[in-house]
C-alpha cells in the first residue's frame, strides 16, 4: 500500500482536503480546484481507482466522499488537522454531509471548523453557488421535514455566500483581506450615523432619518437574517449597502421594509485593489 503524502500544490490533495473539509465534494467544488476539464477528470478517476474518493448520489445529485482509507491515511499524515474532523462526534463528519443543496452549492469551512477541538471559538463557512440567485431560497429553506436540506441552525458564526462568478472571485480575495474591509467599513460608517447602542440584532449604523443600517456586501445570511428578523419583529424599516451585483438577491429577501443601496463592485474593487 502505498503511504499518502500531502503536497498542498497538488490538486489531487487539494481535492481531497476540500472533500475532508466538506465532507463531500461537489462538481462546482471540482471545478473551482482544478479549472481544466480533462485534468479534472483525470484526477477524479485517478483518486476513485485508488480507492481514496467514492462517487456518491442522492436525490439526484452528484458527488464525491472520502473512502474511509483515505480518511485514515489523511488522519495519520496530518492528526492536528484531520483527527478530530473524522471521528465520530465531528459535526463534518456527520449531519453538515448531509446538506443537500448540491445541485448548485458547496460548502467550505472557513478559518476555523465545527468541531469539538475548537470548542469555545467561532466558526465561520463560504458557500459558493452558481448565481446569486439561490441566496434567496437559500435563507427561506427550514431544512425540509427531516432536516436534510440547507438550514441557518447556528453552526456558524458567519456564512458568506457567493457566486461562482469572476465578482465572486473578488469578494472573496476581499473576505481574505482584513486592511480592505476595515477600509470599506470606514469609508461606510463615515456617512452614517453610529448606532447609539448595539441592538439585539445585526446592524452596522444610523441613516439619516434613524433607520438601521445593515452592511451587507459581505453577504453573511446570518447577519442578514438576524437584520430582517430585527426590523421585522419590531415593526421598524431599514436600509442595507450591498454591491451591485448582490442587490436584486437582497430586495427578494427583504422586500420593501429595506431599502436597499447599491455600491458599484467595480469602482469599489478597482479603489481597494482586489
Amino acid at each position: 500500500m502505498n503511504q499518502l503524502t500531502l503536497n498542498p500544490t497538488s490538486a489531487k490533495d487539494l481535492v481531497l482536503a476540500t472533500a475532508a473539509l466538506c465532507g463531500e465534494l461537489s462538481p462546482l467544488a471540482a471545478s473551482r480546484l482544478v479549472p481544466s476539464q480533462s485534468y479534472r477528470y483525470h484526477v477524479l478517476e485517478d483518486l476513485v481507482k485508488s480507492k481514496l474518493l467514492r462517487p456518491y448520489r442522492r436525490d439526484k445529485v452528484k458527488g464525491y466522499r472520502l473512502t474511509r482509507q483515505a480518511k485514515n491515511r489523511l488522519a495519520e499524515q496530518s492528526p492536528d488537522r484531520y483527527a478530530a474532523l473524522f471521528s465520530g462526534s465531528a459535526r463534518t463528519n456527520g449531519y453538515a454531509s448531509e446538506l443537500r443543496a448540491r445541485t448548485l452549492l458547496s460548502e467550505f469551512i472557513g478559518r476555523r471548523m465545527a468541531i469539538p477541538s475548537y470548542a469555545g471559538r467561532t466558526a465561520e463557512a463560504i458557500l459558493m453557488g452558481d448565481s446569486m440567485e439561490l441566496a434567496p431560497a437559500l435563507l427561506q429553506s427550514r431544512g425540509g421535514g427531516r432536516r436534510q436540506l440547507f438550514y441557518l441552525d447556528g453552526t456558524f458564526a458567519q456564512m458568506h455566500y457567493l457566486p461562482n462568478t469572476p465578482q465572486g472571485d473578488a469578494l472573496l480575495r476581499l473576505l481574505l483581506d482584513p486592511a480592505a474591509q476595515e477600509t470599506l467599513r470606514t469609508a461606510l460608517r463615515n456617512t452614517m450615523q453610529p448606532k447609539a447602542q448595539p441592538g439585539n440584532f445585526a446592524f452596522d449604523a444610523l441613516d439619516a432619518q434613524g433607520r438601521p443600517v445593515l452592511f451587507a456586501w459581505d453577504f453573511d445570511l446570518v447577519r442578514i437574517q438576524s437584520f430582517a428578523l430585527g426590523l421585522g419583529s419590531r415593526g421598524l424599516s431599514g436600509a442595507a449597502i450591498a454591491f451591485d451585483f448582490q442587490a436584486n438577491a437582497l430586495r427578494r429577501i427583504f422586500g420593501n421594509r429595506v431599502d436597499v443601496r447599491a455600491l458599484s463592485f467595480e469602482k469599489t474593487r478597482r479603489l481597494l485593489e482586489i
